[in-house]
């Protein structure tokens, strides 16, 4: 078995999927789908989101912020 790839979207691009599931006729099944995200991972950014702002949504790592 391969590994699955482990994508890193940075603040912006996770408030801008975030905004998609926001808009009339949209579900977060159709979001996620569409950028091949977990529904786990969808709602624990907009957790994050929701509890303070785009600063909890940046990696928590620094190997990760490169």
């Amino acid at each position: 078995m391969s590994k699955r790839e482990h994508r890193q979207f940075t603040a912006e691009q996770k408030l801008e999927i975030l905004r998609e599931a926001y808009q009339a006729g949209v579900t977060v099944s159709d979001v996620c789908r569409r950028h091949g995200l977990a529904p786990s991972v969808f709602y624990r950014w907009r957790a994050a989101a929701q509890g303070d702002s785009a600063v909890a949504l940046k990696p928590r790592c620094a190997a990760y912020a490169a």
